[in-house]
């Protein structure tokens, strides 16, 4: 009997350890070179298109880019997506790109200075409805690499 508690403690202990292990993961932002947002229609379908944000040693300042693609074929509806970093407390666009139209893709370059290094971000993807409004947004998260 003394063995089968020992044996549980040591079991549950290790679930502890596992089970912070990975809520410490979660909560962090990964260190990213992409991050990327898939748009669906309600209920999962159609697929209507993409944002896309590139951390890397490209676009004209060298800081990354984010592009959008409209992938259906809905009049004027689009994509937009936007790109925030924290200032004075508070998540605040530093970037934005959209496109509206049939198979359509537009690019936007980042700032020289924004986001900096190792900076969090948080990037949105939205329906872009033809009034403008911005529905059924994805944030996704991660920092800066270059």
């Amino acid at each position: 009997m003394k063995r089968v508690h020992v044996r549980l403690a040591r079991l549950a202990a290790a679930c502890v350890v596992a089970t912070t292990s990975l809520v410490a993961l979660n909560a962090t932002p990964a260190l990213a070179d992409e991050l990327n947002t898939y748009v669906y229609g309600a209920g999962g379908s159609p697929y209507l298109g993409y944002g896309k944000w590139v951390s890397a040693t490209s676009g004209a300042q060298e800081n990354g880019y984010m592009v959008v693609g409209d992938e259906y074929c809905d009049g004027d509806n689009g994509i937009i997506a936007a790109l925030y970093v924290v200032r004075s407390g508070e998540w605040t666009r530093v970037n934005l790109v959209s496109v509206r139209g049939c198979n359509s893709t537009n690019r936007n370059d980042m700032k020289a200075t924004v986001p900096s290094y190792r900076e969090q971000v948080r990037f949105r993807v939205c329906k872009l409805l033809p009034d403008g409004t911005w529905k059924d947004c994805k944030d996704s998260y991660g920092n800066n690499n270059y």
